[in-house]
């Protein structure tokens, strides 16, 4: 079994902790599977395998 990430309301918050932002993917999906992200134009899906896992395709 793999470690969670423990990630605290300070993490979003304060944003000296760290160079990169953090986003939790409940935050993103919430009870969705999928997401749908716009860069540069173009369309992108992000979805939650039954593994638990992240897949972003085009």
């Amino acid at each position: 079994m793999k470690p969670e990430l423990n990630v605290s309301t300070a993490d979003f918050v304060n944003p000296q902790l760290s160079l990169d932002k953090v986003i939790a993917s409940t935050t993103l999906f919430g009870k969705e599977k999928t997401v749908v992200i716009i860069h540069d134009g173009e369309r992108y899906v992000l979805r939650i395998t039954k593994l638990k896992k992240l897949i972003l395709t085009k």
